[in-house]
């Protein structure tokens, strides 16, 4: 049975919304056409000449992708820039580029949590997002439906649902709250007649990280465990290295903003990437274990992950979607 790539994006949107993505990601469809029918898929952390060559390659005309080529905004797209070149290149083969960056990581299945998962942590808890919700109201002429749908779904407004009352439509929807102001804007120049609501259960079930217990440990037993979980040859560690590990937060990507929150969150060790000289220094000084496992280390599982996924969900995928393990872009020399 035929599937379209617009089916794939809804389905990874029940998962990991594009609306609880950081407002400065770039979440979401690149390039394409999404009423395409879907020949086979890639999975991949990032998009490279050597990611297109494969799609190419397979006969695939859809890739997902964790890592944005670019973030906001990203001009300009000619064959002349390394970034730019392969969307050019993406475009001209007829294959869809959509990339699932900070809205997988901070799910309630996604990076974060699947990564405290592999390191064995139990009573994991998210930790660090609360996220406000707006409640919207919007009244406007009929004719204007399409238009305010997709808008609607360009900001990444929740569950709206229209009703009809003569040649008025009310629809009913919420977004999150940093991106409100924006989609008003857009909507009163539309002349829609708008009213917000601040919705009192903001999300907590957001991870900027995961916090777990684990079976207790000395420091080095808990690094070496963390390498041959990553699949490491090496990790950078500071702070206490003497720390008995009873509680660790574990952060998929670049987690060291939120050093601070795992400190005052009583965690013993700290898994991240990305880590920096001062980073370690205040490790140091609170007196915790942390370990950087790198950027790419921690969020290579994406592919086999999304892979997994689709083919659950999506069952006639099966056999038509490739996962693809990447190297990391730089090495330890010794």
């Amino acid at each position: 049975m035929p599937v379209k790539i617009d089916t794939v994006i809804k389905m990874m949107n029940q998962y990991f919304n594009e609306s609880t993505a950081e407002s400065w990601d770039n979440t979401g469809l690149v390039c394409g056409d999404i009423n395409a029918e879907v020949t086979n898929v890639i999975t991949c952390v990032d998009i490279t000449k050597d990611v297109l060559t494969t799609a190419q390659t397979q006969g695939a005309n859809l890739i997902i992708a964790h890592h944005p080529l670019a973030m906001k905004p990203f001009l300009p797209i000619t064959p002349y820039t390394a970034k730019g070149s392969l969307i050019w290149q993406a475009v001209k083969h007829d294959i869809a580029l959509y990339c699932a960056h900070t809205n997988v990581d901070i799910a309630e299945k996604g990076l974060c949590y699947q990564g405290a998962r592999k390191l064995g942590l139990t009573n994991i808890v998210s930790y660090g997002t609360d996220r406000t919700y707006k409640k919207l109201i919007l009244t406007y002429p009929g004719t204007l439906e399409e238009e305010v749908h997709d808008l609607l779904e360009e900001f990444g407004a929740l569950s709206p649902v229209t009703v009809a009352y003569g040649d008025k439509n009310r629809t009913e929807a919420t977004i999150a709250e940093e991106r409100c102001n924006n989609l008003a804007n857009r909507l009163h120049r539309l002349a829609v007649d708008i009213n917000i609501y601040t919705l009192d259960n903001a999300r907590s079930d957001l991870f900027s990280f995961a916090l777990g217990d684990i079976t207790p440990s000395d420091a080095e037993t808990f690094v070496e465990r963390v390498k041959d979980i990553f699949d490491l040859k090496t990790v950078h560690i500071g702070g206490n290295l003497n720390k008995q590990i009873r509680k660790v937060a574990f952060c998929s990507g670049a987690g060291k903003s939120f050093l601070p929150q795992v400190i005052r969150s009583g965690a013993d060790a700290y898994v991240t990437g990305d880590i920096g000289h001062h980073d370690f220094q205040t490790a140091y000084e609170a007196g915790i274990l942390l370990v950087d496992a790198t950027h790419y280390g921690t969020e290579k599982p994406f592919s086999t992950m999304i892979k997994q996924l689709l083919i659950d969900e999506i069952p006639e995928l099966n056999e038509r979607v490739f996962s693809l393990c990447q190297n990391d872009y730089f090495s330890t020399y010794k």
